[in-house]
């Protein structure tokens, strides 16, 4: 995790780009230091915030060593030990009871002090109440109003202590808080400070605002994030509670800056200063004070937040190497570059905190209210800071903020906003939807009168851009509102999304769960799941199919639509997308991988394994263009669990829309590479125009299963779009021959083979054989021979069954055949089964989940196949030791001379031919067998995911290189 997080190309780009980084190596190791810590703090952050942290702080730590030289002094006498330094500005009210806390100090402090209270000018009777203090060894300093740096500067300038103790006005120290600080300043070296601990007062019960600035967003303290009884850096020198050596302090010919005209950061800027002598701060918890500070009007926090970003400008301009904690230049220019396509909006920044207000003010509690409204303060009060930090610089109006705030966070916060509404009901709330439906362009409310499973909805659909979930619907658009406990997927909703923005309007779409045809709505309890348009003059409507629902109920015939679920009149219309944006990883390379469909066959169990494999290296996209029947069977759940879209463009677009549909997906994904791996007519015939689509991805092609018919026919006529991929997969070596023979450079072609699926072979090698049996239903007296694949013309499955039938023929009752699998020809199948009265000698499974356990029971696997590549069901049954007997197809021949465990049949499509070497193959089992057996564990690790896999790693890297070198 670490590794995949730190040693990414933005760290790669900047440790090249900074003349102080000496070497990527030195960058890493201290991004790996700081990952280990944050795991050991039990901190989440999102990658790029740790990158970004990882960047400051190595700056910094290059700028001035944290642990460098340690400031040193001649020892001297002192009038006192401590001075408590206090600014102060309108307390009157609160020293009262501070007044009578102080005492309690006195009484249990063992050293010298002196309390120094400087008022900034106060217009009430600051002044006159601590004037009347006469118990406690007070020092009462008057100034002008100049804020809290100017004032805490004359107090110190008059301090008498060795060490000083800065703390706040609205700040209760327990009774032994001088004690604490000051021997445990003396017990460290002079040029350490103390940091003490500040919770809140016990008479103040926070509310999710104190909460959040304190302990979750720490936009006020992060006393909850430090490691006790260690050293913190300059970022903590939080003037609330801290003590330092006063002639250390004092070696600063400035101590707190006054050009910071309002209070925010003078005392992290001097904290900076201090850090570049040697300071470190110790942090010690048990130094502890109560925060007298009810924090409960958000606009006010907001404006604290705005201060911040305003002074942040000043620490930037006094130390220009802290823009990698400030960020100020980079807000700025980011802000200016979102002013280059500005729009008015109807969005009030107000609303907003007026929603927040309104759930603070009513009382209303909960872990999961609670985090929501977190989610929205954080996102606030980041704006607001950001918006300090313009204020010179751009000076915005409300306008302007508006259309920021709508252009770069109003979706963050959206589905936040909703959930606290369903709790806290506000008119303006109904303000900032109405905002959000026109700015983004709300594509899907997903509606129900269930308060309960309305709120289980929002967690599934959280964070999905252009879906609001509500108890009403408030906007025109599409509306789904799922029976309880059938809500569809977050990626069915995707390719819901796509559908709706790619422009096709509708008035009904009716969603038809699993695998029926489009004239046939899979449904449940025999009703039909539809979303519907409010429009209610749009009277067409599309059947969209999702593979992956569950379908579990009766059918509904829909008999006017078209080839691709469409009703009647809307044929052919051309499609004006409209702009859609989904979550996507960006500190991964995202990979579409386009197989023709997700049925259940070689191919794609492949595809399968490498994305299951390489998935936490790369985001994948499954696209499929096909028309996918009930008969091939479906991988799409297996897909949706691996990747972070499945998107069928058959079921989204007619056939001329194709394109659009690719376009709104590349777009929104923006793929680092395209992946075919296995072709279909449409991308025969749009060779070219893939390529320019994906002119600046890297487009590998995996697609030939035979040297002579299908795709292999694009490579023989030098097809152009094809000749301008970038890099060339090969499955077997008769096909690497026939890519490079049609002028392919060799160098740019991989012969990579298909995988093994490891886990379900180990599961199947830990059961016995009698075990298996009894799984599948068979009787473990017989010895069976197996076929496994797709019921196809590729495949010959109707060969299997003629010859299954001389081999009883001729060996009579002492074998079975088993065949599984599914396709068109499964009708024929069981009409030859009949004909040839073999029922009751071959067996027949549709689907097997795993087919190590089928194969691994069986005396041997047999294909009649026309064309392979090198088949992964042959691949399995060998690993397990099961021999094989097939067509010389691909590269089978070689290895069954390379590991001895097979033979092939002498001609293709003669049964007597497979008869005769069927014969052959039993006469010398007993060999083939020992050698299947002997080399199953080779077979195994030649073919296993972790081999396999790297090498498809290298062939997408080479195909970056080769894009990058042709400059596409």
């Amino acid at each position: 995790m670490i590794q995949k997080i730190v040693f990414n190309h933005k760290i790669r780009s900047f440790a090249k780009k900074i003349p102080l980084v000496k070497s990527t190596y030195r960058f890493y190791q201290h991004g790996i230091n700081l990952l280990r810590k944050l795991r050991e703090d039990g901190f989440f952050y999102t990658s790029y915030s740790i990158y970004y942290r990882i960047k400051s702080e190595y700056m910094l730590s290059r700028i001035f060593d944290i642990s460098g030289s340690e400031y040193s002094r001649e020892n001297r006498e002192y009038e006192l030990d401590v001075s408590v330094i206090i600014p102060t500005y309108n307390r009157s009210v609160l020293l009262l009871p501070l007044i009578e806390c102080l005492r309690e100090v006195h009484k249990a402090t063992e050293y010298r002090y002196e309390i120094i209270f400087s008022d900034d000018g106060s217009s009430d009777d600051t002044v006159a109440v601590l004037k009347n203090v006469i118990d406690l060894p007070l020092v009462v300093l008057q100034n002008e109003h100049g804020g809290a740096a100017k004032a805490r500067n004359n107090a110190i300038s008059v301090a008498r202590g060795e060490k000083l103790l800065i703390i706040g006005d609205d700040i209760f120290p327990n009774p032994q808080i001088i004690n604490q600080h000051y021997r445990k300043l003396k017990e460290l070296p002079v040029c350490k400070a103390v940091l003490g601990n500040i919770i809140w007062h016990k008479d103040i019960t926070p509310n999710v605002l104190m909460k959040h600035i304190t302990e979750i967003g720490q936009e006020q303290f992060s006393f909850s994030s430090l490691k006790e009884h260690g050293y913190v850096d300059f970022r903590h020198f939080y003037t609330c509670n801290i003590s330092i050596d006063r002639d250390f302090l004092l070696s600063e010919d400035i101590i707190f800056d006054e050009r910071f005209y309002k209070y925010n950061f003078e005392d992290i800027e001097l904290g900076y200063r201090l850090a570049k002598k040697g300071m470190q701060i110790y942090f010690y918890p048990e130094a502890c004070g109560e925060h007298h500070h009810s924090y409960r009007d958000v606009r006010k926090f907001c404006t604290r937040q705005e201060v911040a970003g305003e002074m942040a400008l000043v620490f930037k301009k006094l130390h220009n190497e802290v823009e990698y904690l400030v960020c100020t230049d980079s807000i700025v220019h980011k802000w200016k570059k979102y002013l280059n396509h500005f729009r008015p909006t109807n969005l009030n920044i107000e609303d907003i905190i007026a929603v927040c207000q309104h759930v603070e003010d009513s009382g209303v509690k909960g872990n999961e209210l609670e985090e929501h409204l977190s989610v929205i303060y954080r996102t606030l009060f980041r704006f607001f800071y950001e918006k300090g930090v313009v204020s010179k610089e751009i000076n915005p109006d409300d306008k302007v903020l508006s259309f920021i705030f709508a252009e770069r966070y109003l979706n963050d916060i959206i589905s936040a906003l909703a959930f606290i509404n369903s709790f806290a009901p506000s008119a303006a709330f109904d303000s900032v939807v109405g905002a959000y439906a026109e700015i983004v362009g709300v594509r899907l409310y997903i509606s129900s009168k269930d308060d309960i499973y309305l709120n289980e909805l929002r967690k599934v659909y959280s964070g999905l851009p252009g879906v609001l979930v509500f108890g009403d619907v408030c906007g025109t658009g599409y509306v789904y509102s799922p029976r309880i406990g059938f809500e569809i997927s977050r990626l069915s909703i995707m390719q819901l999304l796509v559908f709706i923005g790619s422009g096709a309007s509708v008035g009904r779409i009716i969603l038809s769960r699993g695998l029926g045809s489009f004239k046939e709505t899979g449904t449940i309890g025999g009703e039909v799941d539809i979303v519907y348009n409010t429009d209610d003059t749009i009277k067409s409507f599309k059947v969209l199919r999702l593979f992956s629902e569950q379908r579990d109920g009766t059918s509904a015939n829909y008999a006017t639509v078209d080839e691709h679920g469409f009703s009647v009149g809307i044929n052919k219309k051309k499609l004006l997308p409209l702009p859609l944006s989904f979550p996507v990883k960006r500190e991964k390379p995202t990979v579409f991988v386009i197989p023709s469909i997700l049925a259940v066959g070689g191919v794609e169990r492949n595809t399968a394994e490498i994305v299951s494999t390489l998935k936490d290296r790369y985001n994948f996209i499954a696209i499929t263009f096909e028309n996918h029947r009930p008969e091939q069977g479906s991988l799409h759940r297996v897909f949706e669990q691996l990747c972070d879209g499945v998107f069928d463009i058959w079921e989204l677009a007619q056939r001329e829309n194709f394109i659009t549909v690719l376009k709104m997906l590349k777009d929104i994904y923006k793929p680092q590479i395209v992946w075919i791996c296995n072709g279909c007519p449409w991308l025969a015939e749009n060779t070219v125009t893939l390529r320019q689509l994906f002119s600046d991805s890297a487009v590998v092609d995996q697609q030939v299963y035979d040297t002579e018919a299908g795709w292999v026919q694009l490579y023989k006529r030098r097809d152009k779009g094809l000749f301008s991929f970038d890099r060339y997969i090969a499955i077997n070596s008769k096909i690497r021959e026939t890519f490079i023979s049609c002028g392919i450079k060799e160098e740019d072609v991989d012969l990579i083979y298909s995988v093994l699926a490891m886990e379900k072979r180990s599961s199947a090698l830990e059961l016995s054989r009698e075990e298996k049996c009894n799984k599948l239903g068979l009787d473990p007296a017989y010895k069976y021979f197996v076929f496994i694949g797709r019921l196809t013309a590729q495949k010959a499955p109707l060969d299997i069954v003629l010859l299954s039938a001389k081999i009883k023929e001729k060996f009579g009752d002492d074998y079975r055949f088993i065949m599984a699998g599914n396709g068109e020809l499964n009708a024929a199948v069981d009409e030859l089964i009949n004909e040839q009265e073999l029922s009751d000698y071959i067996i027949r499974f549709e689907f097997v989940q795993n087919t190590f356990e089928l194969s691994s029971i069986a005396e041997a696997i047999v294909f009649t196949s026309l064309y392979e590549g090198l088949s992964i069901a042959l691949l399995e049954a060998l690993s397990v030791g099961t021999p094989g007997i097939s067509t010389n197809v691909g590269d089978t021949m070689l290895v069954f001379e390379k590991y001895k465990n097979g033979v092939c049949f002498e001609k293709t499509g003669e049964i007597d031919s497979y008869l005769d070497s069927f014969t052959k193959f039993i006469a010398n089992y007993a060999y083939i067998k020992k050698n299947a057996e002997m080399n199953k564990h080779r077979i195994a690790e030649d073919f296993c995911t972790e081999k396999i896999s790297l090498q498809y790693v290298q062939c997408f890297n080479k195909a970056l290189i080769h894009l990058r070198n042709t400059g596409k």
